[in-house]
């Protein structure tokens, strides 16, 4: 209907165009309407009428194209951005800790099964393992170049050295993950189901050197100080189980007695405080959950090593 305004010229629709015979009787907001007649003062011959004629301005003609064109361009980036948050990435997560983590009768396994095939899990918590029993075992994980690294101890490090010693010994692998290229995320131990009279978990301290929540508060410091994220797993599973009570917390017992170690829905259950603490702190591991999935581990025949 008109012409290109990189033309150079005014845009025209309607009749051929006569500048100095025009004689304009209106105007629109994208130009100027006029009426045209031919040289006797009559209507061009043959139409037995005026010629109605639009000037669309090339400024307002690139204005409202440039609108368009940035208005589109708006649209594509944010439906890249969408695009972007929402597709999977391939991440690699290594987990190290002791045997409430382990493959065993951990809740690592049961974190693993909860995500997509876009995330690899390399689990090397082991039964009985302190920050020093496992310290060259950090090294063999970080050589797999994970992404991120969650290191829970303390159920086994409370026995043999305070929350001083506790806190440089994990200051060391911090250190030495970022050193690697991957991201810390510590986390402190969960609790063991050790209920009281009043039906609330009650803190193990005989024969320790300090209770867990004391091993939590050097975690979480140490956290701040380094400056990584932390999941207070010790107060989360303590409120957890707190609010479930006694019977239904036996339920996550591997064995009748075993208030430390799961069963599988006691892993499922751990796993998932896990998942929902990594949610606020660190979504883009979290964007790689498989929603609504159930959770199965095959814990027959394992036994629980000496904690």
């Amino acid at each position: 209907m008109c012409c290109s305004p990189a033309t150079g010229h005014n845009a025209w629709a309607g009749a051929s165009h006569i500048p100095h015979e025009s004689a304009s009787h209106g105007s629109a907001s994208h130009g100027k309407v006029e009426t045209k007649y031919d040289a006797s003062g009559r209507p061009p011959t043959g139409t037995g009428h005026a010629t109605i004629g639009i000037y669309l301005e090339p400024s307002s003609i690139s204005r409202r194209i440039m609108q368009t064109h940035f208005l589109t361009l708006l649209l594509l980036i944010h439906s890249a951005l969408a695009s972007a948050s929402t597709e999977p990435k391939e991440l690699t997560i290594g987990l190290i800790g002791d045997s409430t983590v382990a493959t065993t009768y951990g809740w690592g396994p049961a974190f693993s099964e909860r995500f997509s095939e876009h995330t690899r899990v390399i689990n090397v918590a082991k039964n009985g393992a302190t920050l020093e029993s496992l310290s060259s075992t950090l090294d063999q994980l970080l050589n797999q170049h994970p992404d991120y690294v969650l290191i829970q101890f303390g159920h086994n490090d409370q026995k043999k050295y305070g929350p001083d010693l506790y806190r440089d010994k994990l200051t060391s692998y911090v250190e030495r993950v970022k050193k690697a290229g991957a991201k810390a995320i510590i986390l402190s131990s969960v609790t063991r189901r050790n209920f009281g009279e009043n039906g609330r978990i009650e803190p193990r301290t005989s024969g320790l050197k300090a209770s867990l929540a004391a091993y939590a508060t050097a975690a979480r410091d140490l956290a701040q100080q380094q400056q990584v994220l932390f999941i207070d797993l010790n107060v989360i599973s303590v409120e957890h189980h707190n609010r479930i009570g006694p019977e239904a917390s036996a339920a996550y017992n591997f064995e009748v007695t075993d208030t430390t170690h799961f069963s599988p829905e006691g892993a499922a259950a751990t796993a998932e405080l896990v998942i929902e603490a990594l949610e606020t702190i660190a979504p883009e591991i979290t964007a790689n959950v498989r929603s609504g999935e159930q959770m199965s581990l095959s814990l027959e025949g394992r036994q629980p090593d000496e904690e």
